[in-house]
């Protein structure tokens, strides 16, 4: 789903700038986008920013044999950052190969932009050809959630997850981790716990690990000391289920 929601989000915004553009890869054979959108590298402020993303579109999601996505509008964006689509209508069809640039310099606050878009997505269900409308509201509430992190110059994107984590472990809703500066600690809040043995481990950026611990209860909140890790992106993992968090 997700890979679907920055398919869509790809095609946002067309600009005829003629300077600025992409030439689909025929061998990607990665469907959705590559990289993917916590891999893309954030923007600096007050720096001329550009990134080559490649798509390819699935035929089948779901119940739904797909045809293509076309992009209507898209609001939020930092001022100064734009997208040009591969093509000139802004469509990205079923297994071909397309491709979308972002582009531009931004002077806008340093912080996290949460994009809303609005677009139609040709399928057919039965084999009968339907357009499906999707605005803002709908676009969330299916997951698709698409963002970009705007940074100072020369700062670290912590936003950036590295491939050695992404291997560890998909993230997930069921447990939610954050630091807690008073205590230098690591705090991880699981929705379920279905075992009397839970184990907590942290991995860094290269995915090694650098802490664990062994829990013999049942509660819902988990805690690990961080005192000794360097600032950065970190990967917790909880029998199993794994979240991204930031030491600071």
């Amino acid at each position: 789903m997700k890979n679907i929601v920055l398919i869509l989000f790809a095609a946002a915004t067309f600009a005829a700038n003629a300077q600025v553009s992409c030439t689909p890869d025929p061998n990607n054979t990665n469907y959705g986008s590559t990289p993917q959108a916590d891999e893309i590298p954030c923007v600096e402020r007050g720096v001329y920013y550009e990134q080559v993303v490649q798509v390819l579109l699935p035929s089948q999601f779901s119940q739904a044999t797909i045809d293509s996505f076309k992009m209507l509008t898209v609001s939020n964006l930092p001022s100064g950052i734009n997208y040009t689509c591969g093509n000139a209508t802004c469509t990205f069809y079923a297994e071909k190969s397309g491709c979308f640039v972002v582009y531009g310099t931004t002077t806008d606050s340093a912080k996290r932009y949460d994009i809303g878009f609005t677009g139609k997505a040709y399928i057919k269900l039965n084999g009968i050809p339907t357009t499906y409308n999707l605005d803002e509201s709908l676009a969330k509430q299916a997951g698709f959630d698409m963002y970009l992190v705007v940074i100072e110059k020369d700062s670290a994107c912590d936003q950036v997850t590295p491939t050695a984590i992404r291997n560890i472990a998909t993230a997930s809703s069921k447990i939610n981790a954050f630091y807690a500066a008073d205590t230098k600690q690591i705090v991880v809040n699981a929705t379920s716990i279905n075992t009397n043995v839970v184990q907590l481990e942290v991995f860094d950026i290269a995915g090694r690990l650098v802490a664990n611990k062994t829990f013999t209860n049942t509660a819902n909140t988990y805690f690990i000391e961080s005192a000794s890790l360097q600032k950065g992106l970190y990967l917790v993992r909880l029998n199993g289920t794994a979240a991204k968090v930031i030491v600071e």
